[in-house]
């Protein structure tokens, strides 16, 4: 029997399943290259949930920090952390360590360095055009809503990690 990992690396959805992103972002099928190799590494993964897809569903479009920053939403993603964090502080409790979170920079939700803002009102085309590339959403320095929420909840759990990125662009 194989020992037990010592540690989890909490991993952005998408990530794991690029089929939950917007529809005409995503640029790869199948999993990045770092994450074939964390597959085999010694850390264990921890999915966690796509806040997107679970509010929105996934006949959402693109939107920005700003349309996604209000209460229901911050409420929406502390409910769904709610396991990962309780499945967290067992794992604390048992001697292994949340060694990292991986988001993905550039989103909204999930960005670690940089989101994505810009909400100029209108219809979704008037912001992303009709190929869904962003005109008027720019990317600035900023984490993304998700990742503010699932911060402050380690945080207010005791729990110490790294949050690193992929950029949005490498998906």
């Amino acid at each position: 029997m194989p020992a037990r990992c010592s540690s989890v690396t909490l991993v952005a959805h998408c990530l794991l399943n690029p089929t939950t992103k917007v529809h005409g972002l995503v640029r790869q099928t199948g999993r990045s290259p770092a994450l074939r190799e964390m597959l085999d590494g010694e850390t264990a993964l921890i999915q966690l949930p796509c806040p997107e897809a679970t509010y929105l569903g996934m006949q959402r479009w693109g939107m920005t920090y700003e349309q996604y920053d209000t209460r229901a939403f911050r409420r929406h993603c502390a409910e769904i952390l709610r396991p990962i964090l309780d499945t967290l502080s067992a794992l604390k409790a048992g001697g292994v360590t949340l060694s990292e979170v991986i988001g993905v920079d550039g989103s909204p939700n999930c960005g670690v360095a940089l989101t994505c803002q810009g909400y100029s009102g209108g219809e979704p085309e008037d912001v992303y055009g009709a190929g869904g590339t962003p005109q008027h959403a720019r990317t600035v320095e900023g984490s993304g809503v998700f990742f503010e929420v699932l911060a402050q909840m380690l945080s207010e759990a005791g729990i110490e990690a790294r949050f690193i990125a992929v950029p949005e662009d490498s998906l």
